[in-house]
């Protein structure tokens, strides 16, 4: 329910305004935002979601601007717009139409071209680019992640695959120990009957020898399969759907 009723409120229609920080009313001392006291800017809020590997997450982007042109990172951001606040309604500077509801069928990607000028909120570059370096980081780290991710399931196959050989091959080779043994047997027998016995067990050991060479090449066509299997499903996991959702701009000053 909570989560319905934040993406309703998302989808309202806002209107051109200034946020109006009081400081003093916060009752505790937040040196970067004290230092901003005085000053006025843009502030921009950003929801940038991600699907990759067969999840979803999402990361809030947001970044202001000061008036002198100076940028202010996220962390700054999030501590300003902790602060409490009054929301003044800006007059409107020209005929554009004021940002609509969205009907909450709304593709994103249909809400992406929400154009905040419309609301007259103009975001200065200066302000996209910073927006641009956060998510830009946020897709870095993920697909540092998803490598890391990738290596793990490939050390994982690869560390199974040696020891089901190494297995293989130990248990092969104990088999030609015991084959070279009843070979030894066999020519020292001292009777047909004994000979023949010794015959019937070095048959034994070469069938069950060869047994063991078929499992071992049929579970490296199986580990191969696996590998080709796995490398499939990872290649279309790791395909990441991007999507950047603009939640608002707003003008903002710090009394």
């Amino acid at each position: 329910m909570a989560q319905t009723l934040i993406e309703h409120a998302q989808r309202q229609p806002l209107q051109p305004s200034k946020l109006m920080f009081d400081y003093d009313a916060y009752g505790s001392k937040v040196s970067v935002v004290e230092g901003l006291r005085g000053k006025s800017g843009t502030l921009l809020v950003q929801k940038l979601r991600v699907q990759a590997l067969g999840a979803s997450e999402e990361h809030m982007l947001m970044a202001a601007v000061d008036s002198s042109g100076n940028t202010h990172d996220q962390t700054i951001a999030e501590k300003l717009l902790n602060m409490p606040a009054r929301a003044i309604t800006l007059p409107r500077l020209h005929s554009l139409p004021a940002q609509a509801a969205l009907p909450d069928v709304q593709p994103i990607a249909e809400q992406n071209m929400l154009d905040f000028a419309a609301a007259n909120v103009s975001v200065p570059a200066i302000l996209e680019a910073e927006i641009s370096k956060q998510r830009s980081r946020i897709l870095s780290e993920l697909e540092t992640r998803n490598l890391s991710f990738f290596a793990q399931e490939t050390d994982k196959l690869d560390s199974w695959a040696d020891d089901l050989k190494v297995g293989l091959e130990r248990e092969i080779k104990e088999l030609d120990r015991q084959i070279k043994e009843a070979r030894t047997k066999s020519k020292g027998a001292a009777t047909l009957a004994e000979k023949l016995a010794v015959q019937k067990e070095q048959r034994d050991l070469e069938g069950n020898r060869d047994r063991k060479r078929r499992e071992l090449f049929q579970r490296q066509d199986e580990i191969q399969t696996r590998r080709d299997n796995l490398i499939d499903e990872l290649e279309t996991q790791l395909s990441q759907q991007v999507t950047v959702q603009p939640l608002f701009a707003c003008e903002w000053e710090v009394a």
